[in-house]
């Protein structure tokens, strides 16, 4: 999460860039430009925190915010604008007390592919891959094409310093309804070891007090006691069943922001 005071740092850079710019346009016809530039600054300058400072920005980042133009005009301040952006977009990136949460990415497919073949990893999710490993990836490409966006992603879980795959969480919308959820998974060697807890406590924080959500939700098989386990000690609570995406009716789990922080003032009292 990005505090006010990273903001206020990071959106002063920017305004200090317009009034170097200022000092070798003053008196020009760019200078109303550089005014206007100013100004938005100032806008972002007032932001409480990521999901506020997200929304104000847009999907586009500071040079969409901006405009092109300005970014090729006015170098140095171009190369703030280039520089925010790049730390905006890596921000989604997690960090746990064991894990690296980061995008999932196609050097992960052999690993996920593995998991998804083993019949007991899949036993609650429609059975195992028997896809060739080419049909799989671009199935896995084609998903993460209509899931990744912006706010929600699908991490690769590691622990700090390796390079081993241990799963995945997710957060995206859930089709045709107005719910977000949390979904992980994890192959066999991973199980046991606290991954998917800690791993969904950190998406739940990034849901919340990153990008802004309202409530985040979760379905799992009715025999999965394991994962609605880890639902559980994540803070959400069973609320009847969803149709999910027209599979027929399972158990939906949810928990609201003001759950949310509730419980993490119990916490931390």
């Amino acid at each position: 999460m990005v505090e006010r005071t990273d903001i206020r740092q990071r959106t002063g850079k920017l305004v200090s860039a317009i009034q170097k710019e200022w000092g070798q346009w003053a008196g020009t016809a760019e200078s109303s430009e550089l005014e206007h530039l100013l100004h938005q600054s100032h806008v972002l300058l007032h932001c409480q925190d990521e999901a506020q400072l997200r929304t104000v920005v847009g999907p586009d980042g500071l040079r969409g915010f901006f405009g092109v133009d300005p970014m090729i005009r006015f170098p140095r301040f171009g190369e703030i604008v280039a520089t925010f952006d790049r730390e905006f977009r890596e921000s989604h990136a997690l960090q746990t007390r064991r894990l690296s949460l980061r995008d999932l990415a196609e050097t992960d497919f052999v690993a996920t592919y593995e998991m998804d073949t083993d019949p007991l990893v899949m036993r609650y999710i429609g059975g195992a891959e028997t896809r060739p490993f080419d049909e799989y990836r671009a199935f896995i490409t084609q998903r993460l094409g209509l899931w990744v966006s912006d706010r929600f992603h699908m991490w690769a879980m590691r622990l700090h310093g390796s390079d081993e795959f241990l799963g995945w969480v997710m957060l995206k919308p859930i089709r045709d309804t107005p719910h977000v959820e949390v979904g992980y998974r994890m192959p066999q060697s991973s199980w046991g070891k606290g991954y998917a807890t800690e791993a969904a406590r950190a998406v739940l924080d990034y849901g919340f007090n990153t990008i802004g959500l309202e409530e985040i939700t979760a379905v799992t098989h009715p025999d999965n006691t394991a994962s609605q386990h880890v639902l559980t000690k994540c803070g959400l609570k069973r609320d009847g069943t969803l149709n999910y995406n027209g599979g027929g009716e399972i158990p939906f789990f949810r928990l609201s922001q003001n759950e949310y922080r509730q419980g993490r003032m119990t916490n931390d009292a």
